[in-house]
């Protein structure tokens, strides 16, 4: 019979794969849903009368000791008045300024408007030399007087145009010396002498005219295609008003007349 005193039991042997030793311990998962205790804040209290403040006040409501500036705060009692008509403040303009600076300072243009201006001056007297001095006279000084007042008006249409852009006007004297040196191109073209057909050769004048007015507002100005039209646009809307109330005006001059 087998010597049963040297077998060694099933559950005394050892796995050669395991290393001998103690068994090694598992780390214990934590239960779901518990988490870390968070730090309560405790409570102040008012240094001047003991009442309960919370953690972050800075000023004792029972009273009215302020904890940062170290002094009780007296309150008051008062009635603000408030104007039913006041307006409202105006918001600022978006978009930047219309009138954006470069392409040369107002001295500048407006001495190059001078001697465009001064051209025009000339051609429009020596179109007329024929027809006496004082004609001659008066073409220079109506020509005078149309290259100031186009220049108002085309000051007046930078304004239309910037405010529809919703922007800020921008520096005056420098859209002054720009629109003064396009409006002072434009006449000179105008005043040039064509050796065609009346009517041929003043289509061409102004055809020409308003493509170079065109161009010097939006080489001037520094704005694209549709900015410089909504310029030109505007500029155009003004003259046709002020020659619509002298022809209105001559009109009326003349029927007073004829009925007298």
């Amino acid at each position: 019979m087998p010597d049963d005193t040297n077998a060694v039991p099933e559950q005394n042997k050892q796995d050669p794969s395991r290393p001998t030793g103690a068994e090694p311990r598992l780390p214990l998962a934590r239960p779901a849903g518990e988490e870390p205790a968070p730090i309560e804040l405790v409570d102040d209290t008012c240094p001047k009368c003991g009442a309960t403040l919370a953690h972050d006040a800075v000023l004792c409501i029972k009273c009215g000791y302020d904890l940062k500036a170290n002094v009780v705060r007296e309150p008051g009692v008062g009635v603000v008045e408030v104007d039913p008509n006041a307006e409202e403040p105006k918001a600022a303009p978006r978009g930047g300024e219309f009138v954006v600076p470069g392409r040369g300072g107002p001295q500048v243009l407006a001495t190059a408007g001078v001697f465009l201006a001064l051209g025009a001056l000339i051609f429009s007297g020596v179109n007329t030399e024929a027809a006496g001095v004082w004609v001659t006279v008066g073409t220079i000084a109506l020509m005078l007087y149309n290259i100031a007042l186009h220049t108002c008006t085309g000051v007046a249409a930078v304004a239309v145009a910037a405010r529809l852009s919703e922007q800020a006007f921008g520096r005056f004297e420098l859209a002054t010396a720009r629109m003064f040196l396009a409006v002072a191109l434009f006449h000179l073209v105008v005043s040039l002498r064509i050796p065609v057909h009346a009517g041929v050769a003043m289509a061409i004048k102004w055809g020409v005219a308003m493509g170079v007015y065109y161009l010097a507002v939006m080489l001037l100005f520094k704005k694209d295609r549709a900015g410089a039209a909504l310029i030109a646009l505007a500029h155009f809307v003004l003259w046709v008003l002020l020659q619509l109330g002298a022809e209105l005006s001559a009109w009326v001059a003349a029927a007073g007349k004829a009925g007298a």
